[in-house]
């Protein structure tokens, strides 16, 4: 992991050595309302789509992806919310098609659950010239969102991610194979 940009939502406290271990160091952002047309436009890697209405958090990490030749991708999250309920998205952007393809969702809760999501065909998630990741982890609330000026309280959330992590292996069945 090499670096962190928060697309969505506000940072209350952490940096990118927060994520780097599940250590209880973590990254919290509050939830920011947000609608379709706060979404980039092209929708690229920095400027991704949003295509609900909702609380949302959203997370742009880069890392690296070495040796070179990974045929798989497993990319760890451990989070919680602060209060509720709330779907977490994993996303990596895809170097051929030039947009973010879903790896998995996962629900939210208020203790710490690590999810894994295992990604064949890592080569169109790797960027050839850099060998640069792009993980896209986003977060939506689980009902009753209002929008601003609606007179109704605001259903905002901070989302504490713990760790989020890319492994890196050059054949897909040593993602679940005990070390020697």
């Amino acid at each position: 992991i090499d670096d962190i940009t928060i697309l969505r939502g506000n940072l209350v406290y952490g940096n990118v050595f927060s994520i780097k271990a599940s250590d209880d160091n973590y990254l919290v952002i509050e939830s920011e309302y947000t609608t379709p047309s706060h979404g980039g436009g092209g929708g690229g890697p920095e400027a991704p789509q949003y295509i609900t209405f909702g609380e949302v958090t959203d997370v742009l990490v880069t890392a690296h992806a070495r040796p070179p030749g990974a045929s798989a991708l497993l990319v760890e999250v451990e989070s919680h919310v602060s209060s509720g309920t709330g779907l977490m998205f994993v996303e990596l952007w895809d170097w051929d098609w030039n947009r973010y393809t879903l790896v998995g969702f996962a629900p939210l809760f208020g203790a710490d659950v690590l999810f894994q999501f295992p990604v064949d065909g890592a080569a169109r998630y790797i960027n050839q010239s850099d060998q640069r990741v792009l993980i896209r982890v986003w977060t939506l609330s689980l009902g009753g969102n209002s929008p601003p000026g609606f007179g109704l309280p605001p259903n905002s959330y901070r989302v504490h991610h713990d760790l989020i992590n890319l492994g890196v292996f050059e054949d897909f069945g040593d993602i679940f194979e005990p070390n020697p």
